[in-house]
């Protein structure tokens, strides 16, 4: 979701477990914790779509540029996870879009007092805008899922997996590689590693 705000606005003193659940910051012993807590939240989404507390990471990034928003505005970024594709039998995003963009703005307003009001407005991306605007297929931006039979030496797939396509000369490199999604260069970093040794060695396994 992108949100344009009518100006800035304060965080509510917070403990580390409300830090967890908006994302703001992360701190590796918390992680563990953190990811265990996910559990929940993704059962909520698994029985009923999308999670009434969804996992939000808030970006404000006019806070750095003030370019991207108007003297004394500013626009916010959020991240949501825990948003199915498929709602079910009878349910559709384009009637359901707005309501979980309720959600996401009130789960935010508990830490930020404030925020909603200061919402002037707000687009947002489900999995179904994701797959029409942008051919992300379910809505998935991993390039495929990260699940346990799309991961390691099953990511793309199975006897695809060392970033050399069945396609002479094409390599992978994105997040359908291994390790994944997520922006950490790691997939393109492996995949370069595999071009060189396949020129440096002759093995031209294409």
């Amino acid at each position: 979701m992108i949100a344009q705000l009518d100006g800035p606005f304060e965080f509510a003193p917070i403990e580390t477990e409300d830090l967890r659940r908006l994302d703001v910051t992360t701190v590796a012993p918390e992680n563990i914790r953190r990811n265990r807590d996910r559990v929940p939240v993704a059962l909520d989404a698994a029985v009923s779509g999308w999670a009434k507390q969804p996992i939000i990471e808030m970006l404000i990034p006019s806070t750095l540029d003030s370019t991207l928003a108007p003297r004394g505005k500013h626009v916010a970024s959020l991240f949501c996870q825990h948003f199915r594709y498929d709602l079910g039998p009878g349910r559709s995003w384009d009637e359901e879009r707005e309501k979980a963009a309720d959600q996401i703005i009130a789960t935010v307003d508990q830490h930020a007092p404030g925020f909603a009001r200061s919402v002037l407005g707000r687009q947002l991306h489900s999995p179904l805008d994701l797959e029409r605007r942008f051919g992300l297929i379910g809505g998935d931006i991993f390039h495929g899922k990260m699940s346990l039979d799309q991961l390691f030496s099953a990511r793309p797939m199975i006897g695809a997996a060392a970033y050399r396509m069945p396609l002479k000369g094409l390599y992978l490199c994105g997040s359908g590689a291994h390790p994944g999604g997520g922006v950490t260069g790691a997939p393109g970093h492996n995949a370069a590693h595999a071009i060189i040794r396949d020129r440096r060695f002759g093995m031209r396994r294409h």
